[in-house]
């Protein structure tokens, strides 16, 4: 017994350390997101894929297989943004969404299409809006104009430095007032309720004074901060199955209504847009990170 004790006591001695050492570095690659099954899929090129318009219809084109993308596009906070040569146009009926990342308690400007502030906008951000008090994470979407915020702000917060996908929807029939009631908001692909608030008015269809602009709103004077990747534009109310269902295609999903996409920026290592109208962004301040799947989870 003493001698199977001693014999366990030098094995101990001679492998301990390098146990030991094992597991502190595959600790440290746990950390690093190495075995995040994220870096191990395969990545989309910038433009693997696009919507074609032809006389055939609209469709898409390319490697449409939701592969991730290589990078996302980083935002500084201070000067980043995306001018996208995209107007929204006589709009009743209406969606954004984007996959973002932020662990800012700041305003962070998604989407608008004010101009130079006098431009009707269905306006996303992060935080803050211009009609209701900051809130830290929260969704913001709604009509936004001079002295005009219809919409509203959600209880869910993603300023917690994991990827989000959020979207944001609007419909009202082309002469009705809009009323908070018209829009909604989704986090990862589920519906969120709203605070909601009604200042001023605005009759359907509305119009930006574009173009309109990713990361930054100029009336308010924020910058996003954090990465933004594959925003998408649709001149038409997504469901909320057909907002699940691209969430659940992930960071790199492709347009599910390729009929109704009218702006389509994966922000994959360049500014372009894929949604078949060539409404390419001129970035500002933006850096594209290739190590960005630390933080991101498949759905």
């Amino acid at each position: 017994m003493h001698l199977k004790l001693q014999a366990a006591m030098e094995y101990l001695m001679t492998y301990g350390w390098l146990i030991l050492i094992v597991a502190i570095v595959i600790v440290a690659l746990l950390q690093l997101g190495l075995f995040n099954s994220s870096n191990l899929a395969s990545r989309a090129i910038a433009g693997a894929c696009e919507v074609v318009h032809n006389a055939a219809g609209s469709n898409l084109a390319g490697q449409c297989t939701n592969e991730i993308p290589q990078y996302t596009a980083q935002f500084n906070g201070q000067s980043s943004s995306i001018s996208t040569g995209y107007y929204q146009t006589s709009i009743t009926s209406y969606t954004i969404t984007a996959w973002v990342m932020t662990t800012s308690a700041g305003a962070n400007p998604i989407f608008q299409d004010r101009g130079s502030g006098a431009g009707m906008s269905f306006t996303l951000e992060i935080g803050y809006n211009g009609g209701q008090s900051s809130h830290p994470g929260a969704i913001n979407c709604g009509v936004d104009s001079n002295a005009i915020w219809i919409g509203g702000y959600t209880s869910a917060a993603v300023n917690d430095g994991r990827w989000h996908f959020i979207a944001c929807t609007l419909s009202e029939a082309n002469g009705n007032p809009i009323t908070p009631s018209a829009i909604a908001a989704y986090v990862d692909g589920v519906i969120v309720p709203m605070s909601t608030a009604q200042i001023g008015s605005a009759i359907s269809p509305i119009s930006g004074l574009g173009p309109a602009i990713i990361g930054y709103h100029q009336a308010w004077n924020n910058y996003f901060n954090g990465q933004i990747s594959n925003v998408q534009i649709y001149n038409t109310s997504l469901s909320s199955n057909e907002i699940n269902l691209l969430y659940r295609e992930g960071i790199g999903g492709a347009p599910i209504d390729p009929t109704h996409i009218v702006g389509w920026w994966p922000l994959n290592g360049n500014a372009n847009d894929y949604s078949g109208d060539y409404n390419n962004g001129i970035p500002s301040s933006i850096s594209y990170n290739g190590s960005w799947t630390s933080a991101y989870v498949l759905p």
